[in-house]
C-alpha cells in the first residue's frame, strides 16, 4: 500500500470516528436510557383471560404491586425463571403483591403442561 493510499484511509477513518463520537455526544446529551413517560403513571386497567377460564386478571390494581412475567413453554430459560418466581411469590403477602404470567405464542395445552 503506498503512502498516499494509507494517508487517505487513515484520514477517512479519523473523520468517521469523529462523526460517530459527535453523534454519540449530541444524541446522548440530557437523556437517560431509562427515561420514560410511563414511569410513575398508573398501570392501564388491562384485563387478561386466564387459561382455566376463571375470571379475568386485572393488571391495574391500585395499592397492589403486580409482577408481570412474559414467558412461553418453548422458552428454555423460562423454566428456571418460572421456578424462581414461584419461590419468590411465596415470600410476599398475596393481598399486596400479585404475580401474573403472560404466555406468549403458545397453545393452551402446552401452557397447562408447563
Amino acid at each position: 500500500m503506498n503512502s498516499r493510499r494509507l494517508f487517505v484511509t487513515v484520514a477517512l477513518l479519523t473523520v468517521v470516528a469523529a462523526v460517530a463520537l459527535a453523534a454519540f455526544v449530541i444524541l446522548g446529551r440530557g437523556t437517560s436510557m431509562t427515561a420514560s413517560k410511563l414511569i410513575g403513571q398508573p398501570v392501564p386497567n388491562v384485563a387478561l383471560a386466564q387459561i382455566d377460564g376463571d375470571s379475568a386478571v386485572r393488571l391495574g390494581s391500585p395499592g397492589h404491586v403486580v409482577v408481570v412475567n412474559f414467558w412461553a413453554p418453548w422458552c428454555v430459560p423460562c423454566l428456571g425463571e418460572h421456578q424462581m418466581l414461584n419461590r419468590v411469590a411465596g415470600s410476599f403477602p398475596a393481598d399486596k403483591v400479585r404475580f401474573v404470567g403472560v404466555a406468549y405464542q403458545s397453545a393452551d395445552a402446552d401452557v397447562d403442561d408447563f
